[in-house]
């Protein structure tokens, strides 16, 4: 009996895997149901029925008793491990306590989680708001295990929050598992490949009467050496969004029977290049974070049914130093000349007042945070460069093109719009841009142009919009023309 039983259950090999549980759950099975048989003076081809069903029931006990072993193994470890916390600058800044607040996976509460609704996104005309319901995805990502988001915009009012929304699903964890969106919305989100970057899958079943001809998102980071193989490959990545942008904008244009001139094509790369060095000169401050110097472009034109009306939107986004902090390396008179300014106005600008004034100190031409262009007498007209960039372009639409441009740096908004829109010279050749009705450095800022955000924005944004008329084309071809008739 003995031998017969032997040989019966030596098929039973356990891996050095298997836990020590198994082994004696098999051995006292097999003891019960052994025992049984024997007390039951079974005759013997009922013992071989018997044992078989005994092998039977073991087997089937072992394996279920696995599955369940393995599976809480998973969600212990491997889901802790999965959705653990990232390193990232962006959402630390948007959201300080994200590393006190934050929840193991397996800790979370399984009560299902309100959805998350996200609408009227606009650094525009609502940029405390927008950063308000950007920061609730940070806070869910913290605390929740999962939940849904919804997109409830029904036109886009500014591609630039879809691009920060890009950069921070970079470092967040995936407890969004669905939600509803508009479908002008969905169509914007496939054009720009907003949905790639988000990781959610739209249907595009139904007619969109909305045309949308997008420059998707670029993406980069400046986070290498200058003498190192990476920055290299940076360059030439910097080189052809530059040229992909200037395409894609002549393209746009076409339909107006227009093109950039060369003056125009100077300041799209100037765009694009300020964008990128400052993500890359952001990053040398500190390389702990992952995202520092990350950089992001994106565009689009939508065309709105039943009318010729067209608009472009253009936004350009580095993760990194605010400007404000950027000029802590300024030269020495450049830092006495801006600490004077900041000390004029600071009580009538609230408590964001030293970093608005900073930033608006920084617009101005012949101001640079390197030491070393300051000494050379080189630089500090990017940001004057641009704005005329924007003005020429807007203005060339009509005086109601809608125009709207942004800058968004930390806790500081600018809004250039109608009638601070470019700098003027005031003395000598180097533009101004004070933002108040006699444009001169002796008065605060008007606070419709220079506002703030409790919700900061860890780098810099600049987010264009304007309406494209047909039949509005600049006459002239002087330095100051951006757009030309082909």
């Amino acid at each position: 009996m003995n031998g017969e039983s032997n040989g019966t259950w030596k098929n039973y090999n356990f891996s050095t895997q298997d836990s020590e549980y198994f082994r004696k759950l098999f051995v006292a099975k097999r003891k019960i149901l052994v025992s049984r048989m024997i007390a039951g003076a079974l005759s013997q081809k009922d013992k071989v029925a018997h044992k078989r069903r005994a092998k039977s029931i073991i087997r089937h006990k072992i394996v279920k008793l696995k599955r369940r072993l393995k599976s809480t193994q998973i969600d212990i470890s491997e889901k802790n491990k999965k959705y653990s916390i990232k390193e990232s600058y962006l959402l630390d800044t948007l959201y300080p306590k994200r590393q006190q607040k934050w929840v193991a996976y397996n800790k979370r509460s399984k009560k299902i989680a309100k959805d998350i609704n996200i609408g009227e996104l606009s650094f525009h005309n609502n940029p405390s708001e927008t950063m308000r319901q950007l920061l609730q995805l940070v806070k869910a990502d913290a605390k929740i295990k999962k939940t849904k988001v919804n997109y409830r915009d029904g036109v886009c009012g500014d591609v630039g929050p879809y691009l920060v929304l890009a950069a921070m699903y970079k470092s967040l964890n995936r407890i969004f598992t669905g939600g509803k969106i508009t479908r002008n919305l969905s169509r914007l989100f496939d054009a720009l490949e907003v949905d790639k970057h988000l990781s959610i899958k739209l249907k595009q079943n139904e007619a969109n009467p909305f045309e949308i001809s997008a420059f998707k998102i670029r993406s980069g980071t400046g986070r290498s050496k200058k003498d190192s193989p990476m920055h290299l490959t940076g360059k030439q990545l910097i080189n052809k969004t530059n040229r992909e942008l200037i395409a894609e904008i002549n393209k746009w244009l076409a339909g107006n029977q227009e093109e950039l001139t060369l003056e125009g094509r100077r300041v799209v790369g100037k765009l694009v290049a300020e964008t990128l060095d400052n993500a890359e000169r952001h990053s040398e401050k500190c390389i702990v974070k992952p995202d520092i110097g990350d950089w992001y472009v994106s565009g689009a034109l939508i065309k709105f049914p039943n009318m010729p009306l067209r608009r472009i939107h253009l936004s350009f986004l580095s993760v990194g130093n605010t400007i404000a902090s950027s000029m802590e390396k300024c030269a020495d008179a450049t830092r006495e000349k801006m600490q004077d300014y900041v000390n004029c106005h600071r009580h009538c600008m609230g408590k964001y007042g030293e970093e608005q004034l900073k930033t608006v100190f920084a617009l101005q031409d012949g101001v640079t945070s390197s030491s070393a262009a300051f000494l050379d007498n080189r630089g500090g007209t990017g940001f004057q460069d641009i704005c005329d960039f924007f003005e020429g372009m807007a203005l060339a639409q009509g005086e109601a093109a809608n125009a709207n441009f942004t800058i968004l740096s930390g806790n500081t908004v600018i809004h250039l719009k109608a009638p601070y829109m470019k700098g003027v010279v005031e003395q000598g050749d180097e533009r101004e841009l004070w933002f108040n009705k006699n444009n001169t450095k002796e008065e605060p800022p008007e606070k419709s142009h220079v506002t703030f955000t409790d919700y900061p924005l860890g780098g810099t944004i600049l987010t264009m919009s304007f309406d494209l008329k047909p039949g509005l084309v600049e006459k002239g071809h002087d330095k100051n023309d951006y757009a030309r008739k082909s």
